[in-house]
């Protein structure tokens, strides 16, 4: 991946300025978890005209108590009582492959991604053979408190989606701080990187 980063003093401001680009359109959303939700969770977005917006989601827990999907339940009743909302059923045998089997049928028009603290994209690690994987979402086991997860690929990324915003927004309001992605991981397609600053003398690279 580039290192090269927009440094911006309202991640919240400019997200919302990214879904107004697709508001009355017809849209596949794809989410992820973590401190993007908090950052979705703006009523700026319950003005929009969502009705014909579908979300999905980039990855998910393999725990009930703890899914990106109840984590963006603020985000999502923001939205239009139409906006279908594609989950991921982590807690099925089949959750990975059913998942697989809709995004070989969908392209997504905004991505809103993260990167993990080690560099991690989804719930892809860096230098897992999972990177090279020839399936569009798979089930995966990663260094983490809770260990599997079912996440799209970076093959999907490639290939099915057309606009990729990275959001790194502040946490306990502190510039996050993560590790540069291995090169492995990079993303064969553009993409932009978004972090969220404190002030404008911050640093505009991953470090």
């Amino acid at each position: 991946m580039s290192n090269k980063i927009e440094r911006v003093t309202d991640i919240q401001k400019l997200l919302v300025g990214i879904l107004e680009e697709y508001s009355g359109k017809e849209a596949n959303i794809m989410i992820a978890g973590g401190s993007l939700c908090t950052v979705l969770a703006s009523s700026s977005i319950s003005k929009m005209d969502t009705e014909k917006w579908s979300i999905f989601y980039s990855d998910e827990r393999c725990d009930q108590s703890k899914l990106n999907y109840s984590e963006s339940t603020e985000f999502l009743n923001l939205l239009s009582i139409k906006t279908k909302v594609n989950r991921i059923d982590s807690l099925s045998k089949r959750g990975a492959e059913e998942y697989n089997d809709l995004l070989k049928k969908t392209r997504i028009d905004l991505a809103l991604l993260g990167i993990g603290n080690n560099g991690h994209i989804c719930s892809i690690w860096p230098n897992s053979p999972e990177m090279d994987s020839g399936e569009y979402c798979i089930k995966v086991e990663v260094d983490d408190e809770l260990r599997d997860h079912i996440t799209v690929t970076i093959k999907y990324l490639n290939e099915s989606v057309n606009r990729i915003c990275f959001i790194l927004a502040k946490k306990n309001n502190k510039e996050k701080s993560i590790n540069k992605p291995d090169k492995s991981i990079q993303l064969t397609r553009p993409y932009e990187v978004y972090k969220e600053i404190t002030n404008k003398n911050s640093d505009a690279y991953l470090e």
